[in-house]
């Protein structure tokens, strides 16, 4: 597992997300309705939100409107 979160992080920073917490809320709601051992999701959901807070304070993307 822990060679999918550098490659998550560069995923999540050219996928270019308007709004990647939103999307990583609702992948979290649906786990935890529908709990019925996800386990390996749950542990790609992680490495999403490391990502979406890694790429949101540490890299400084160009963006051109």
């Amino acid at each position: 597992m822990d060679d999918v979160l550098p490659l998550t992080i560069y995923v999540v920073a050219m996928a270019e997300l308007s709004h990647p917490a939103s999307d990583f809320n609702l992948m979290e709601d649906y786990l935890r309705v529908y709990d019925k051992g996800f386990e390996f999701e749950k542990k790609l959901l992680t490495n999403f939100d490391v990502s979406i807070r890694y790429v949101n304070h540490e890299w400084e993307l160009n963006k051109t409107p």
